[in-house]
């Protein structure tokens, strides 16, 4: 190898303050009483006491609780105002985030209105991953035309882009696993019905998509750059994967390193579950002894998280790159990760295979059969009343594991040796393809409308459990959508299992 790994890149856009620091004092008090009504949900109450947008209230942190209550009563004709008025603010990162929160709330028209404005100068990775938003919540060719006009200049995916060969796994044959999970739903009181048709549809689609029995691949590619975002492009300049970022800027072979064989853990999000669902499993293939041995190109953020995992896998620290730049490759493996097609079990023996093997050396035949996944050690979608909750549940016979603080053989050993599980949606049900056929799952699951107009995700514990034969039911909980604030009651829970 050649270069500098620690070869320095452009960071991310920091994150953008709409707060101005020479608010007027009635600014501040209206925001503050609107934040107070706004955690109350009395959005029509919010928009009628803010001062009007020509008496001063087109303060951008006024404007922004206007919008979102304009979103939450379905206004349209407030949301065009307030939309208007957001196209005078003069900080192009502050009309990207309104342009944000517009496509969250299913206004893709207005959302474009305020990306349109941005001069081509401001158009960085946040920019385009709204546009991207907008162009996926709606079905307006003429929309798609137009934002395919703007960023098709800037993410060149396009004819002369490397071809890459396509490899199948050593120990992929026969047909996958049964998917025999079942899903059930529990609507609470106060979550709209959507939400739940919503699920319902979610899961018909990745009922689809079992049907057409997807095959995992890995993709070679030969003589591309890649870099720590997982933006892969070849010398020419046609990306393979534009990570929804800019095209970075043209760089020479001779200025980066030089690896001769890698495998790539540096696309998508850097969250635990990607890194379970998506990483751990494509690893298998370049465990395999019939494939080649490749150096791994870890997100420098990931490597404490992985740490536990690699060494069970004897993937020691000397073949594990964290990634701060960019390098050169002459091969490059991409795994095409795909939740569709975790049931090919054989596929990933030599990952979540060897993973479950380890920690049956480690049992001991102590674990708990019920378990409650307690989430009082995050500050996200944390409940309100976790601490009164997790001992109610106590008492109805669940044993309640804070998974931060075990190891993951741990984690495995837990959910393997689990009859019942019951959890709030987050990253410690990841684990649930660890657990036996039959599993019963309890989901807790906080939403607003907004958010399952563009979440997919909120449904991938549920797929999981679809793929792996659990018995999975989600309970919609009511949540407050300026706070996030929700609560639970333990007994309803425990009843449902």
């Amino acid at each position: 190898m050649k270069g500098n790994w620690m070869q320095p890149v452009e960071e991310e856009t920091a994150t953008v303050e709409a707060a101005d620091p020479h608010r007027t004092p009635q600014v501040k008090h209206a925001l503050r009483l609107a934040r107070k009504l706004a955690a109350a949900g009395r959005w029509r109450k919010l928009l009628l006491t803010l001062p009007d947008i020509e008496a001063g209230g087109d303060h951008p942190d006024l404007l922004i609780e206007r919008v979102r209550a304009a979103i939450e009563l379905g206004d349209k004709s407030q949301i065009a105002i307030f939309t208007n008025a957001s196209l005078s603010i003069e900080n192009p990162k502050i009309r990207i985030k309104f342009a944000s929160l517009l496509a969250s709330g299913n206004e893709p028209l207005h959302a474009w209105t305020l990306l349109e404005s941005v001069s081509a100068v401001d158009i960085d990775g946040r920019f385009l991953k709204v546009a991207r938003r907008i162009v996926n919540s709606t079905e307006d060719e003429a929309l798609h035309k137009a934002v395919y006009g703007v960023i098709g200049s800037d993410i060149r995916v396009v004819a002369g882009a490397p071809t890459p060969v396509e490899h199948r796994f050593p120990g992929d044959v026969g047909p996958p696993g049964p998917s025999t999970g079942n899903l059930n739903i529990v609507r609470l009181p106060g979550v709209s019905a959507g939400i739940e048709k919503k699920v319902h549809a979610l899961w018909a689609t990745f009922d689809e998509t079992l049907l057409g029995d997807p095959i995992p691949y890995i993709r070679e590619y030969n003589d591309v750059f890649v870099n720590k975002f997982g933006q892969i492009w070849s010398p020419a300049g046609y990306f393979v994967s534009s990570a929804d970022r800019p095209m970075p800027k043209p760089i020479s072979s001779d200025d980066v390193p030089h690896v001769k064989s890698a495998f790539s853990c540096v696309r998508g999000s850097k969250g635990y579950f990607t890194w379970l669902i998506n990483y751990i499993p494509a690893l298998s293939w370049c465990l395999s002894p019939e494939t080649p041995k490749c150096t791994i190109l870890m997100r420098k953020e990931l490597h404490d998280l992985t740490a536990s995992t690699l060494a069970p896998l004897g993937i020691g620290e000397d073949e594990i790159v964290a990634m701060t730049g960019t390098v050169f490759c002459e091969r490059l493996y991409v795994g095409t990760p795909a939740m569709s097609a975790l049931g090919r079990t054989n596929a990933y023996a030599d990952s979540y295979g060897r993973l479950k093997h380890c920690a049956a050396l480690q049992n001991r035949g102590d674990t708990p059969k019920r378990l409650y996944i307690s989430r009082r050690d995050s500050l996200r979608r944390s409940m309100t009343n976790e601490a009164e909750f997790e001992a109610r549940i106590a008492e109805r016979g669940f044993t309640p594991v804070v998974l931060s603080q075990l190891g993951l053989l741990e984690k495995i050993n837990l959910f393997q040796n689990a009859e019942v599980v019951i959890g709030a949606h987050g990253a410690g049900l990841s684990h649930l393809v660890f657990a036996k056929p039959g599993l019963r799952v309890v989901e807790m699951m906080p939403a607003t409308m907004n958010q399952f107009l563009h979440m997919n995700a909120r449904v991938c514990f549920s797929s999981l459990s679809r793929v792996y034969g659990h018995r999975h039911t989600v309970v919609l909980h009511p949540m407050n959508p300026a706070t996030s604030a929700w609560s639970s009651d333990a007994d309803r829970i425990a009843d449902l299992v």
